[in-house]
């Protein structure tokens, strides 16, 4: 079973994704198409800018205020671990640039899914891998998603908190000011809402010495706070042809097995709550393997976590905040292999 996350755990470091031509080939793939889409962007638009410079100098020109030249080489680039890459539209394609290129290696590796589980964001990914749509569609997608957040949307956040999610709705200082937006395990959820609000929630969490953390996003995702951005997301839709899984695909905005998809679906994975606890559990860890391909893996934590009864339990994660990740894709792809 694949695991894909999405925002709240992207940073910045040096992956060694040069390393493994597979991966490197289907990242490179996805850059080239970003561009493109960039640049048709903006003809579609319409920009102008004084001295005419064509619309690919344009799109080089706000990667390289990162420091490099493309999204791929800014997911790779080597900087101090940790730096969060919070700038929607960076952080947006690159995850799922990542996540979609670390899946297609393992398949190449002949490590194939019979389930595919995504997130936030990281439904994007899974229903690239399920077939539900092309990974062109779902990069261009998640671009116009980024877009439009940042156009209409007013500045928000998010905070992971570690406590019994029953929490949320006894606490008024967490309920008055902030939405629940994720519920990942029986002692870890996720809270989001305006600027204000998280502001208010971080100092009461703060105050009482409850542990949390403000995650690195700059929008209120799953909440009201993004709701500016679904009419001009929605009729960006509009047109997009869904197809039917051709892989078992577990919602993690449902919390079940989904069998088709509409526009509204896409909206609703990064507007609704997520519901991973539900999902998760609708596995059994004797029967399964989970391979996280997310930013953080933090789905594989919170999966070990609810699995860590079971013995025999197959948990992995490939990328994590301690760098090393193509040793650990290698021994992923070898220890599934071997089982």
């Amino acid at each position: 079973m694949r695991l894909s996350g999405g925002l709240g755990g992207a940073i910045c470091q040096r992956h060694g994704y040069g390393e493994n031509s597979g991966l490197a080939k289907c990242g490179e793939r996805c850059d080239e198409h970003i561009r493109d889409y960039a640049e048709r962007l903006l003809r579609e638009l319409q920009l102008q800018i004084e001295d005419k410079t064509p619309g690919r100098v344009l799109i080089q020109l706000m990667f390289m205020r990162r420091g490099a030249d493309s999204l791929l080489e800014l997911y790779d680039s080597v900087r101090k671990t940790g730096e969060p890459l919070d700038h929607l539209s960076y952080s947006h394609p690159a995850i799922f640039m990542v996540e979609y290129a670390l899946a297609q290696v393992m398949i190449e590796n002949g490590v194939y899914p019979d389930i595919v589980l995504g997130t936030s964001l990281g439904e994007f990914a899974s229903c690239a891998v399920a077939g539900v749509i092309d990974w062109e569609t779902a990069l261009e997608l998640v671009a116009a998603q980024a877009d439009v957040v940042q156009q209409t949307c007013e500045p928000g956040g998010m905070i992971a908190i570690v406590s019994d999610p029953a929490m949320f709705e006894q606490t008024v200082e967490l309920h008055a000011h902030t939405e629940l937006a994720a519920v990942n395990f029986h002692s870890h959820f996720v809270v989001s809402g305006t600027a204000e609000g998280i502001r208010q929630a971080e100092a009461f969490l703060t105050q009482t010495r409850i542990a949390h953390q403000v995650l690195p996003v700059r929008f209120g995702f799953h909440s009201a706070s993004i709701d500016a951005a679904e009419t001009a997301y929605k009729s960006y839709l509009k047109g997009i042809k869904f197809n039917r899984p051709q892989v078992k695909q577990i919602s993690g905005l449902y919390g079940m097995g989904i069998t088709s998809l509409s526009s509204d679906y896409v909206w609703d994975a990064v507007r609704h709550p997520i519901r991973f606890l539900e999902a998760i559990q609708r596995l059994s860890p004797s029967e399964h393997i989970c391979v996280d391909l997310g930013p953080s893996g933090t789905l594989a934590n919170f999966t070990k976590h609810l699995w860590k009864a079971v013995s025999g339990s197959g948990v992995y994660s490939v990328l994590s905040p301690f760098q090393k990740d193509l040793d650990r894709l290698e021994s992923t792809i070898r220890r599934i292999q071997q089982e």
